[in-house]
């Protein structure tokens, strides 16, 4: 654990305790119209210190790395790291694989990367922070199934732990750290397949966790939600309706994300204070009518999102308090690891 992942734990953990609460539940509302960004006409910055893929190319700052897998490709999504390789999930018509990726080496299938089930029916997978697991969700049995592969040795873990309580069971990941899950049943249950333990939050419905700052969005009221602590859930002390988050600050006390609302046909993309949900900011993002997460902070101060504008999408980088500039090429979809 670096000194700064501890110094963001710390203060996400002082800022949560005022979360926290045991009366009313605040309802924070958004404020003022969403900011309209055209890439093209940005200044060209330097590019996104967070890794990113576009065009078949992985690019992390200056650096880049092209690519190149054995399979015909109609998208590809960065997962994130393994060890010293980068994970890419390729589609093409209904094939799904996934790949490990490193300069100098040809690109090697994974354990795992070949989901036995039609691959018709995958919905999603995502790697675990860290790089162990890889977690696919499918279609099954009239509702979704989660089935985790340890990427070291290959071995299958299913979704045993949990008893549904219908005939129609669904079953969604909200997040992955090393060999544990936040996964919903239901209910959310941190679950580590490699030892069949799971843990059950006292909590709700929720719309989103960062299992690396320790915090879960959960539902207080009708499609309300707010953050609390994972390891020890309480109730938020304030909600937005319909609110997903996408990322936490590295000092804890800013969230990005977003709700159901639309401006100009895209998703607006809101920057709230983690301790009383208050909007700082917000900017139509995304695609006109698309489904936006490619959202982010480089650092306390700037956050990066995905625009796409005249069929082109860039990388636009604002301050918290302050400008825009552009932060990628001009060019296809982009995608950051662990989106959700």
């Amino acid at each position: 654990m670096s000194t700064q992942r501890r110094g963001r734990l710390v203060l996400l953990g002082s800022t949560m305790a005022g979360v926290l609460c045991a009366g009313l539940v605040s309802q924070a509302g958004p404020a003022g119209a969403a900011e309209q960004i055209d890439p093209r006409r940005l200044v060209r910055g330097v590019e996104s210190t967070v890794p990113h893929l576009q065009d078949g190319v992985i690019r992390v700052g200056p650096r880049s790395l092209k690519v190149s897998v054995p399979v015909r490709a109609s998208g590809q999504t960065l997962l994130g790291r393994s060890g010293k390789d980068w994970v890419v999930h390729t589609t093409y018509r209904s094939a799904s694989h996934v790949h490990a990726v490193r300069r100098g080496r040809a690109a090697r299938l994974v354990p795992g990367g070949k989901p036995k089930e039609n691959p018709s029916l995958i919905r999603s997978v995502r790697l675990s922070r860290g790089g162990q697991l890889l977690v696919w969700t499918a279609e099954s049995r009239g509702g979704t199934e989660t089935t985790v592969v340890r990427l070291a040795d290959g071995k299958v873990f299913g979704i045993a732990p949990f008893n549904y309580e219908d005939h129609f069971p669904t079953s969604q990941p909200l997040d992955a750290k090393g060999n544990r899950i936040l996964v919903a049943v239901g209910a959310p249950y941190v679950w580590n397949p490699t030892t069949a333990r799971a843990r059950q939050l006292p909590v709700g419905a929720s719309s989103g966790a960062m299992m690396e700052d320790d915090v879960i969005f959960v539902a207080t009221g009708r499609w309300s939600y707010g953050p609390t602590k994972i390891s020890s859930p309480g109730v938020p002390a304030w909600t937005a309706r319909n609110f997903e988050p996408h990322d936490v600050s590295p000092d804890g006390r800013l969230v990005l994300g977003h709700q159901i609302t639309r401006s100009h046909g895209r998703q607006v993309l809101q920057l709230r204070r983690m301790s009383d949900g208050t909007v700082l900011r917000k900017w139509a993002y995304g695609a006109r009518g698309g489904r936006e997460t490619t959202a982010a902070f480089e650092n306390d101060t700037r956050v990066v999102f995905e625009v796409n504008r005249g069929g082109a999408s860039a990388l636009v980088r604002c301050r918290v308090k302050g400008g825009c500039t552009r932060a990628s090429s001009l060019g296809g979809t982009l995608t950051f690891p662990h989106e959700r």
